[in-house]
């Protein structure tokens, strides 16, 4: 394909079986990897021994726990929501909707105290950010993490202020 050009050798057919052949490699091969990947490793766990299984989620649970033990209680409450409802994506959604309304509200309120005018810029941004933030069908983990980002942001803020 890159030869024909280089010479100026153009046969429309060509082209097109070239370039149809790169899109269907790129766009299947990734995605049947990482399925059959996700597949064997499913497979492999449910062929463990119980008592194996259960160290192993054991384990899962204390690393999660010791990595987000730092969060605040509205961090733990968006994460338990979004581990809780995955298949419920309309309770979800409305629980999000909620806690943006309030993470926006709050938000503003700190940016009409705020004397520095550096904060004062950040937390403008921070609040139009989450203000483009479209409830869809269905809530990103981008979405989520802007959240989680917020709630840090007014804690911060809290810490700060005193």
């Amino acid at each position: 394909m890159f030869e024909g050009k280089k010479n100026d050798i153009l046969d429309v057919k060509d082209i097109f079986n070239s370039k149809l052949t790169l899109v269907e490699h790129i766009s299947s091969n990734s995605q049947i990897s990482k399925d059959a990947k996700q597949d064997k490793i499913v497979e492999d766990y449910k062929k463990q021994d119980k008592d194996l299984r259960l160290l192993t989620y054991k384990i899962l649970v204390e690393t999660f726990n010791k990595k987000y033990t730092a969060l605040n209680e509205s961090q733990k409450g968006l994460l338990r929501e979004y581990i809780n409802n995955v298949t419920n994506t309309s309770k979800f959604n409305e629980y999000y909707e909620s806690e943006l309304i309030k993470t926006i509200t709050s938000l503003h309120e700190m940016y009409k105290g705020m004397k520095d005018k550096i904060t004062k810029i950040k937390l403008r941004e921070t609040i139009n950010v989450l203000k483009k933030q479209k409830i869809g069908k269905k809530i990103t983990d981008g979405q989520v993490s802007a959240l989680m980002m917020s709630y840090e942001l007014i804690k911060e803020i809290h810490n700060v202020n005193g």
